[in-house]
């Protein structure tokens, strides 16, 4: 029986790992898989040996308080290794977790590919010989860090960005019908399940907007980005009265809870949906939007944007000793030029976030050029049909595992 190990530590890469997964048994017919993962990859047929849904953790201070759980969950990947000799191991982004399990495996004499590559060229450099002790080969989701390993003498791999393959799909047509839902003289707010009367009635005449908020997927991201998006919306809308927040989450996030701290926090009613982020990024006349790969996401469907990002001091001191571009955004990195606003740390604050929505808000010229900017941003991400050449990687591994 050929076996891979899956180690996928974030709902991200559970979901890069699962649709890798679903293409290798397609091409390796009868492959077993296990490993570390989460829904997406068990529903694609990989038995988990640790289930990492409480492995969603970022930052030097939350991998801390969660070290015993981290630790538990390294020592069951490396017995399941050792009882079950796996042809090869397939490592799905989460670097601090999964750079360590990968030298362990090599030493094992585990042949590891290293999907979604850890953001060397954001950290350290330096970092990339090391993960040529570490891997195989590194598969990459974005053209430019290619030349970052080769030029370190590491084999990689660009096997293009999912997203590119997913977007814009059909979200542009769902957009339309979205905007009717939410901007119509009819609509009614619905949070936690409570209606309230027509958002602004007494504002019919002038051209509703619509403003997306995304705060996160993380309860760490939610717990620093929330309250704040939600007030800064709420001096947007001061400013312009036709405007119409929706926040949208995840479709696994606790939907009721954050709409009432939302509410609280805007102190207004407005729209919330849970798992119809990209309808509403394509629909979105702007969004507020925490750097990730969200920013990636509205990019593709041609929605303008502000980018946030604020974590504890802690963290962002370390991290700006160590951070080595000068962009957060996904979105600007990958077009290489500043396309769309940053704000960071302190920043991130509702004054300033309403500011910079505003200026765009009511510069329909400014909003154009960067949709035209990040309109150039899919032919940026490799080629296509991403998740089968990654898979067309580890069968071939596979292939020379098993030689």
């Amino acid at each position: 029986m050929v076996k891979v190990l899956f180690s996928a530590g974030e709902s991200s890469g559970d979901e890069r790992a699962a649709a890798l997964l679903r293409e290798l048994k397609a091409l390796v017919p009868g492959v077993e898989a296990l490993g570390m993962g989460g829904p997406r990859l068990a529903e694609a047929g990989c038995r988990l040996v640790v289930d990492n849904s409480r492995l969603h953790v970022m930052g030097f201070v939350e991998v801390l308080a969660k070290w015993s759980e981290v630790r538990a969950a390294f020592r069951a990947m490396l017995e399941a290794a050792r009882a079950e000799r796996p042809d090869v191991a397939v490592m799905v982004d989460y670097p601090g977790f999964n750079m360590r399990l990968a030298g362990k495996l090599r030493a094992m004499g585990v042949r590891v590919l290293y999907y979604v590559s850890p953001q060397v060229w954001a950290w350290n450099p330096g970092r990339t010989k090391k993960m040529g002790r570490l891997a195989e080969k590194v598969l990459t989701l974005f053209p430019f860090e290619v030349g970052l390993y080769e030029r370190a003498g590491v084999a990689a791999e660009c096997v293009g960005h999912p997203l590119a393959d997913e977007l814009p799909g059909e979200y542009p047509a769902k957009a339309a019908a979205l905007r009717d839902e939410l901007l119509g003289a009819d609509v009614r707010c619905q949070v936690s399940g409570v209606s309230s009367e027509p958002l602004t009635p007494e504002t019919r005449h002038l051209k509703p907007e619509l403003l997306a908020l995304l705060p996160g997927s993380r309860p760490m991201e939610l717990e620093r980005h929330l309250e704040v998006f939600c007030r800064a919306a709420r001096l947007v809308r001061e400013a312009r009265p036709a405007v119409v927040p929706v926040l949208a989450l995840t479709a696994e996030a606790p939907r009721e809870e954050l709409a009432r701290r939302a509410r609280e926090a805007a102190g207004f009613d407005f729209p919330v949906l849970a798992g119809r982020t990209r309808e509403v990024l394509a629909a979105a006349d702007l969004g507020i939007v925490v750097s990730g790969t969200a920013t990636l996401e509205a990019g593709l469907l041609g929605c303008p944007m502000v980018v946030c990002y604020r974590t504890g001091w802690v963290n962002y001191s370390l991290g700006r000793l160590l951070v080595m571009i000068p962009s957060i955004a996904l979105a600007n990195v990958v077009s290489g030029r500043p396309v769309v606003p940053e704000l960071w740390q302190g920043e991130v604050n509702p004054s300033q976030i309403a500011d910079s929505a505003l200026a765009l808000l009511e510069d329909e010229p400014a909003r154009k050029r960067m949709r035209e900017a990040l309109g150039e941003l899919r032919d940026k991400l490799g080629p296509r049909q991403s998740s089968r050449r990654a898979a067309e990687a580890v069968a071939a591994e596979l292939a020379k595992a098993r030689a």
